[in-house]
């Protein structure tokens, strides 16, 4: 599956490739302004590298807290 993240009109796929998209260059991340392509047909991640960078940061954040805030299921043994 795709791993995703979306901050407003903005969502990035960290692993999707986009070079059956335009403006895709066959690497991941991949970028799409929803607003204006809600098909995400358009890869917007290289007129955007400094948006590519702030989600990567969030997400990166947003994971660390869901890790630090996470309840074991059970115990082994």
């Amino acid at each position: 599956g795709f791993y995703a993240i979306r901050v407003g009109d903005w969502k990035m796929f960290f692993n999707r490739k986009g070079a059956e998209l335009k403006g895709g260059d066959g690497k991941a991340p991949v970028l799409f302004n929803l607003t204006d392509d809600v098909a995400e047909k358009n890869d917007l991640s290289a007129k955007h590298p400094e948006r590519i960078k702030a989600m990567k940061a969030l997400a990166s954040k947003r994971l660390a807290e869901i890790k630090a805030n996470s309840i074991p299921l059970g115990k082994d043994g």
